[in-house]
């Protein structure tokens, strides 16, 4: 509760809710009516308190608890691991070997789940984290597939390929603003007003996809970034 991470993100139109978790110290996702939690929970950890809780237990306790409770969950040391373990017995190599570990041992029963290692240098790095993480989260299309496969498209994969190239829209957003609209020409001479209709897109996504869609086309510009 003291954290200023929630301030952070709703300084970055982030929707947080505060209340007690029982795994994580975030969750991105959503927690329904009757308690039940559908997402990713998030432990954050500065190197320093990561590297005591390899020597006391709680970050064993910790991972078992998320690769248990969730087929998906993150563990995030912020800070520099090579300032942390100056003047400590551990080494760098022993560091990023606990945070191999981390990401490859599972818990044997329950959900089994995964639990990634990532590291970030900043509190600004790790707000932008989570935000992105909870977008996607909620996107709830977790399918990658290559850019433009050289295969034969069917007419409506190639409508939701081409309507998920807006910024921050999925693939299952788009499926949602083609069937609003009806077709991609629909789509892009939607209003932000109207855009906002449809789930998944909120005022900042439709302000985003209405200013590519209106912004003037300048070739001259193009070819300077791209020299």
């Amino acid at each position: 509760m003291r954290s200023r991470i929630p301030d952070l993100l709703e300084s970055n139109d982030g929707v947080v809710q505060r209340r007690e978790l029982k795994v994580g110290d975030y969750f991105c996702g959503t927690i329904t009516a009757d308690g039940t939690y559908i997402g990713v929970p998030v432990e954050r950890k500065e190197i320093g308190d990561y590297l005591r809780s390899l020597n006391d237990g709680r970050r064993d306790e910790q991972l078992y608890n998320m690769s248990y409770g969730f087929p998906l969950s993150y563990i995030v040391t912020i800070g520099s691991a090579a300032r942390a373990i100056r003047g400590t017995k551990m080494n760098l190599g022993a560091y990023v070997s606990s945070l191999v570990g981390s990401s490859l041992k599972r818990a044997p029963d329950g959900a089994c789940g995964q639990v990634v290692t990532v590291n970030l240098e900043s509190e600004r790095e790790f707000v932008l984290f989570l935000k992105y993480l909870d977008e996607k989260v909620k996107e709830g299309d977790f399918t990658r597939v290559p850019i433009m496969q050289k295969r034969a498209w069917k007419p409506e994969e190639l409508l939701v390929y081409v309507v998920s190239s807006l910024p921050g829209i999925g693939i299952k957003t788009a499926a949602n603003l083609l069937a609003y609209f009806g077709s991609v020409r629909g789509v892009m001479n939607a209003t932000k007003e109207e855009l906002m209709e449809v789930d998944g897109v909120g005022p900042k996504r439709a302000e985003e996809i209405h200013g590519v869609l209106t912004t003037a086309y300048t070739l001259k510009a193009l070819e300077a970034k791209t020299v």
